[in-house]
């Protein structure tokens, strides 16, 4: 895997290509290459350090920007793609109210500075803030479409609602299976959901760290034997990473490559010929603790 993604990066960085200017979508379907392509480093990264649990909350992130990607060049590309890059000014605004609400004068003790009525004093004001964010008006104005402050995709439709799920079970326009638009359910449904306890500290991420009762406490790295949650975590990096770049090369208008195509289908095929992933050990490995 580790092999693949270097080959990776050297194509991309050999290959040269050029977004258009003038369109949104080129530069956020590249975007999200080079993110995922980051983001499977750090997994691989993390398997060899023995984090497995770590690799695969970190997988998430994978399922996250395929369906990003499949949510934007489903339909009305170039619109979402455009979307999508304006949530930064929502991201901006809400960086303005947080930091209003929780930064104040300090003295050299560390403590508050009260003003002449007992109150706190704040950092910054809404004026200075206005002078440090470079096009602030124009923030201001973009903002207001995003009704969410932590959704992109959400508008004041309802039938926007819904967030990634929405984003999963959008019928898709290209692929068909058994005669209806394809959706991503299962994507949002296992992998989401599964990878999202090891990226919070739930419950499930934190059993492996329990102290069993008579043993001295010690920083553990997982479960013994985490070897299935490594290999999840490679195996769900490696599909979605396939279908990021397959729906990349669509939306630039150019056929799969083969030499990205070839070699990563033959190593997720692989994976689950010679039985590497296998789901059922790595449940029954929950269940039983």
């Amino acid at each position: 895997m580790k092999r693949l993604l270097r080959k990776f990066r050297g194509f991309f960085d050999d290959a040269r290509i050029y977004p258009r200017g003038n369109v949104f979508l080129d530069k956020v379907v590249l975007a999200h290459v080079s993110k995922s392509l980051n983001v499977a480093t750090a997994v691989m990264c993390l398997i060899d350090a023995g984090l497995s649990d770590e690799a695969f909350g970190l997988s998430r992130t994978m399922v996250e920007v395929a369906l990003n990607l499949r949510f934007i060049t489903n339909r009305y590309s170039e619109q979402r793609a455009k979307r999508f890059v304006h949530y930064l000014s929502r991201w901006k605004m809400e960086l303005v109210r947080r930091t209003l609400k929780h930064f104040y004068v300090v003295d050299a003790d560390g403590r508050f500075v009260l003003d002449g009525s007992g109150n706190r004093i704040p950092h910054y004001n809404k004026a200075q803030l206005r002078e440090l964010v470079r096009g602030y008006r124009t923030h201001v104005k973009i903002a207001r479409k995003y009704p969410n402050r932590i959704s992109w995709t959400e508008t004041r439709n309802r039938k926007s609602k819904g967030g990634v799920w929405r984003m999963a079970m959008e019928p898709d326009r290209y692929d068909i299976v058994n005669g209806k638009p394809f959706r991503w359910e299962f994507d949002y449904d296992w992998m989401y959901f599964w990878t999202s306890q090891y990226v919070h500290g739930t419950a499930v991420a934190l059993d492996a760290h329990a102290t069993e009762l008579g043993d001295p406490f010690s920083v553990r790295k997982g479960f013994e034997g985490g070897k299935a949650n490594a290999d999840l975590a490679m195996f769900n990096t490696a599909v979605q990473l396939n279908k990021i770049l397959l729906m990349a090369f669509r939306a630039l208008g150019q056929p799969f490559d083969l030499a990205i195509a070839d070699p990563l289908g033959d190593f997720v095929r692989d994976m689950v010929k010679e039985d590497r992933v296998d789901i059922q050990t790595a449940a029954s490995s929950v269940h039983s603790t």
